[in-house]
C-alpha cells in the first residue's frame, strides 16, 4: 500500500470499523490525517470511532476539525451533537441537532438526538414531535417507538404510550426495557394481569432484573397474590437493592399474609435504612394500632410512629393523620382521635371511597371505640391497592420527572454516512443503548403507606 496515500489508509480504516477492530481503524485514521491534515472525512470517521469508544471529548475535537473543513455536513453536526449531549452540554447539542435537521430534513439521527436533549430540557411536546419525525423516516426502529412511549408515559398518556411500547416490542421482542415500561403503562390503564405477564416475560429474558421483581411484586400485591409479592421483593433484596421502599413493600405483603413478626421486622429495617421515608413509620403505626391480633398492638408506640409520619409529611397527609387518629383511639384518647380524624377529613385529596371509610372510623371514635382490622381479612385493601391512591409520598420520591432521566442517546447508526462514503451498509452498534431507561427509573418512585381499610 502506498504509504503516502491518505485515501487508502482511510479506506482500510473503514474496513477495520466494519470488523469492529477500532484500534486498528484509529491507527489508520491517524495516519490518514497525518498525510492530509485537511481530510474532513477522516476526522469525522475518527470522531465516530472515539464516540463508539465513549471518548466524547476526543470525538468533539475531531468533529470540530471536520466541520471546519465542511461546515454544512449534517451528519457531522448530529455526530457532534451526540457527543455533546453525552457530556451534558445540552444547548450546544441542541444547536448542532437543529442545524443538522435544517441542512438535511431526512437525518433521523438528528431528530432522535434533539428529542433526547428536549427531554432533558423538559420540552416534552417538542421531543414527541421530533421522535415522530424520526419514526416517519425509520418506521421499523423499535428504539424510536420506545423513546416516544417513555415521554408519553411520563406525560400521563398511558394509552398512547402503551401503543408505542407495544409497537417497539413487536419490532424487537428482545427489547427488555420496553417490557418494563409497558408493564407500567398497563398498570396505569388498570390492566394488572397483563402487567404481571410483561414483568414475567422480562424476567425470562433477564432473570436478575431487580426492577422487574419490584414491579411484579407491586402487581402481585394488587392482585392479592401476597405470596408472590413476598417472593419477588425478597429476590430483589437478595440481588442487592437494599432499598427502604422495597423493605416497606415487603412488610405490607407480610401483613397481607398475617405474618406480623416478619412485617414488623421489615418496617423497622426500612426505618433504619431511610429515617426520612414516612411510609414505614405510617405502616408500622397502623399495624400497631389496628392489627387483628391484639398481641401485636401497641398504642403508645403507634402514637410515636404516627407522629413521625405526620412530621415527615408536614402534617398535611390524610393517611398519616388518619393513622395518628387510630393510634390515639387505641390508647383511649378519643378526643385526640376525633380531632385528627376530622383534620384528615378536612383535606381535599381523599377519594370518595376513602372519605366514606374515614367517616366510618370517625363515628367509631365519637362512640369511644377504637378501630381494628377484621381478623377474617387476609388481604387488607390498603395493602393490595396502594397505587390507586396518593398516600404518603416521600418528598424525595414524589413521582417521576424528566429531569431525573438519563439522556436518551442517539443510536450511532448511520453516523458514518458523512465520512465513509456509503461504504458501510450495516449500522454501527449502539454502545449507549443501556442509558435509555425509565424516566425516573424503577418502580421505587411510587410507594404509598398501608392505608386503613
Amino acid at each position: 500500500m502506498d504509504p503516502t496515500n491518505a485515501t487508502l489508509y482511510y479506506g482500510r480504516a473503514v474496513a477495520w470499523i466494519q470488523l469492529d477492530d477500532l484500534d486498528k481503524a484509529l491507527a489508520d485514521l491517524n495516519r490518514a490525517v497525518h498525510i492530509d491534515p485537511g481530510y474532513a472525512d477522516a476526522y469525522c470517521a475518527r470522531g465516530t470511532v472515539h464516540s463508539i469508544k465513549r471518548e466524547w471529548a476526543l470525538a468533539i475535537e475531531d468533529f470540530d476539525r471536520s466541520l471546519r473543513v465542511n461546515p454544512t455536513n449534517s451528519i457531522a453536526l448530529s455526530s457532534r451533537g451526540t457527543a455533546e449531549a453525552e457530556l451534558a452540554q445540552w444547548y450546544p447539542a441542541l444547536d448542532d441537532f437543529t442545524k443538522a435537521v435544517s441542512l438535511n430534513p431526512s437525518n433521523f439521527v438528528a431528530y432522535n438526538g434533539r428529542a433526547g436533549v428536549e427531554v432533558k430540557l423538559l420540552q416534552g411536546d417538542k421531543a414527541i414531535a421530533d421522535y415522530t419525525h424520526a419514526i416517519d423516516l425509520q418506521p421499523r426502529d423499535a428504539t424510536l417507538f420506545y423513546n416516544r412511549g417513555l415521554i408519553l408515559l411520563d406525560q400521563g398518556d398511558a394509552k398512547r404510550a402503551l401503543a408505542d411500547l407495544t409497537r417497539a416490542i413487536t419490532l424487537d421482542p428482545s427489547l427488555r426495557r420496553a417490557y418494563l415500561q409497558r408493564a407500567k403503562a398497563l398498570k396505569r390503564t388498570g390492566e394488572w394481569e397483563s402487567a404481571l405477564d410483561d414483568y414475567s416475560k422480562l424476567l425470562q429474558l433477564d432473570p436478575e432484573n431487580v426492577s422487574a421483581y419490584i414491579g411484579r411484586g407491586t402487581v402481585a400485591s394488587h392482585l392479592h397474590n401476597c405470596e408472590l409479592a413476598v417472593s419477588d421483593y425478597t429476590k430483589a433484596l437478595d440481588l442487592g437493592t437494599q432499598n427502604a421502599a422495597v423493605l416497606y413493600d415487603r412488610a405490607l405483603a407480610w401483613s397481607c399474609l398475617g405474618s406480623w413478626n416478619k412485617a414488623i421486622d421489615d418496617f423497622r429495617a426500612a426505618i433504619r435504612k431511610d429515617p426520612d421515608l414516612p411510609q414505614p413509620y405510617n405502616g408500622l403505626a397502623w399495624m400497631r394500632s389496628t392489627c387483628p391480633d391484639p398481641s401485636f398492638r401497641s398504642g403508645a408506640e403507634a402514637v410515636t410512629l404516627a407522629e413521625s409520619a405526620c412530621r415527615l409529611t408536614n402534617w398535611h397527609n390524610h393517611n398519616a393523620l388518619g393513622t395518628l387518629a387510630a393510634a390515639y383511639a387505641e390508647v383511649g384518647n378519643f378526643s385526640k382521635a376525633v380531632e385528627y380524624q376530622k383534620r384528615a377529613l378536612s383535606l381535599s385529596d381523599l377519594s370518595i371511597k376513602e372519605r366514606t371509610e374515614f367517616e366510618g372510623r370517625l363515628k367509631l371514635y365519637q362512640r369511644n371505640q377504637p378501630y381494628h382490622e377484621p381478623r377474617k381479612s387476609n388481604a387488607p385493601a390498603n395493602a393490595t391497592q396502594k397505587e390507586a391512591h396518593p398516600g404518603v409520598v416521600s418528598r424525595s420520591r414524589a413521582g417521576s420527572d424528566c429531569r431525573n432521566a438519563p439522556w436518551i442517546p442517539t443510536p450511532l447508526q448511520h453516523q458514518l454516512l458523512c465520512c465513509l462514503t456509503n461504504r458501510i451498509s450495516r449500522a454501527i452498534s449502539d454502545h449507549a443503548a443501556g442509558l435509555a431507561r425509565r424516566i425516573s427509573g424503577s418502580d421505587l418512585s411510587r410507594h404509598e403507606p398501608w392505608r386503613p381499610a
